[in-house]
């Protein structure tokens, strides 16, 4: 009981923390509430001084990624490249956050969720103890520390585990905080607005030229978001009558249209990807319109947060420097039978793989593909490509070609020939089928934070003479 107010004890903030716990043996479990009240106490000065929590490392090299579809973790680097970075399970699991770091480096799980500032004070507040200076707050965790280590010497039953343990809880909230507005330095400066620069290059089958293919690909930036994708129509629905395209096609434009209506769910949802293709697959039930289709998604937000949704066998990399750092898997019930959404199915959007990369960097590319690329063109090949540089229209028209090119290729060692022979099929050489590729490269948003130069979209399905040209 009593009241706790700073306001109502004298002296300050660190003259408060050397009083607290003197003149007692200290255990663990003492220490562990002395760190503990001192990292609360903390936070009350911190928020005073407008100080906010930072809960990313914008010094790491890696990504952090949250997934609810995570079984296993591994670096791209260990894998043959047809083999997935991550493996998922249902999309209802509840996942945690894991830091890749170059050469394969695991940190321990970090906080990734909220960068609410529920420290925040009002502009302008003093600081605890009556001083308006925020090098209280940093004396006062010095102080802190320097009593946890000094009690652990003068004889504390508490063990050197636990001293550490303690320590470690004020050095993280000491690095998870940030100084706001105004004249202080900040410790974690708040990471620019990011953007997305895209090419696409389309490339049907020859077979299919005529009426533009079955896939189509979809870019849209509204208030500083960005949404890339591709769309796959199942070729089995001609044999029946029906233009695979046209469900494709329209499951992208209801995607676009969605977003546009509400981009705020950008922010405001969990899994927006999931929002958005949702919106879309119940308006094509209601039509009951023949035809289905796969689907990979990609959003950026305006605060740099990357959302990935794969629902099939199209996919999703994202190259830093000359490394794939992340890729996803495909969804198939069986060999060639991929997830897909539409009349016949029982797969839903909630049913694809979600990932979410809080780690985004500035230089980075994002390659969303149909499975005429990933069947055709191994992942590190696709990373030469983009070390060779360009524009990412650039880029995406080479990825197509060699898609192509391998896809007519009898001779050709193909994934999808490998992936064939294992599961005890002879096939041999490439799989010729529509190629589209999008290719984004991440860089400065041109509007500044939570803007973009202009809100634009873009959904196709249909290739320039260029791409048929050798």
């Amino acid at each position: 009981g009593g009241d706790c107010s700073p306001s109502n004890e004298k002296g300050g903030l660190a003259d408060r923390l050397l009083r607290s716990g003197k003149g007692a043996r200290m255990t663990g479990a003492s220490m562990s509430s002395l760190a503990l009240g001192g990292v609360m106490l903390l936070g009350m000065a911190v928020g005073a001084h407008g100080v906010r929590p930072a809960f990313s490392d914008p010094g790491s090299s890696g990504l952090l990624l949250r997934t609810p579809s995570m079984s296993h973790i591994d670096h791209p680097s260990h894998h043959s490249p047809n083999t997935p970075v991550l493996a998922s399970r249902p999309a209802s699991l509840a996942g945690g956050a894991v830091r890749f770091r170059k050469g394969g480096e695991l940190a321990s799980t970090l906080m990734a969720g909220s960068r609410t500032n529920v420290l925040d004070g009002p502009k302008g507040a003093k600081g605890a103890g009556g001083g308006s200076s925020a090098g209280q707050v940093e004396t006062a965790a010095e102080v802190l520390l320097k009593q946890i280590r000094d009690t652990a010497a003068e004889g504390s039953s508490a063990t050197s585990s636990e001293v550490e343990e303690s320590e470690e809880v004020v050095n993280h909230a000491i690095a998870s905080w940030h100084k706001g507005p105004g004249s202080r330095v900040s410790l974690s400066p708040p990471p620019p607005a990011l953007g997305l620069e895209s090419g696409v290059s389309i490339m049907p089958h020859p077979l299919k030229a005529y009426r533009g293919g079955e896939d189509v690909a979809l870019e849209v930036t509204v208030e500083g978001h960005t949404v890339i994708g591709v769309f796959d129509g199942v070729g089995g629905w001609a044999e029946l009558g029906v233009d695979p395209a046209l469900y494709a096609r329209r499951m992208a434009d209801l995607v676009r249209m969605e977003f546009e209506r509400n981009p705020d769910m950008a922010l405001l949802h969990e899994r927006p990807l999931i929002t958005l293709l949702q919106a879309a697959y119940d308006e094509l039930e209601l039509a009951e319109l023949p035809g289905s289709c796969t689907a990979s998604l990609a959003l950026l937000t305006s605060e740099g947060h990357l959302h990935v949704l794969n629902v099939g066998d199209s996919g999703i990399h994202v190259v830093r420097g000359e490394e794939c750092v992340f890729k996803t898997r495909e969804q198939q019930h069986y060999f060639n039978c991929p997830y897909q959404l539409g009349m016949g199915s029982d797969d839903r959007p909630n049913d694809g793989a979600y990932y979410v990369l809080d780690d985004i960097a500035e230089g980075d590319m994002i390659i969303a593909a149909t499975d005429g690329t990933w069947d055709n063109v191994w992942g590190h090949d696709v990373v030469d490509l983009v070390v060779q540089g360009g524009t990412p229209g650039e880029i995406a028209r080479r990825v197509a070609l060699l898609s192509h090119e391998h896809g007519g290729d009898a001779a050709y060692v193909s994934p999808f020939a490998v992936n064939s022979a294992q599961q005890g099929q002879a096939y041999r050489g490439g799989k010729l089928d529509d190629v589209t590729v999008v290719v984004s490269r991440v860089g400065a948003a041109a509007g500044g934070r939570g803007g973009a130069a202009g809100d634009e979209s873009l959904v196709t399905s249909t290739a320039s003479e260029e791409d048929f040209q050798e």
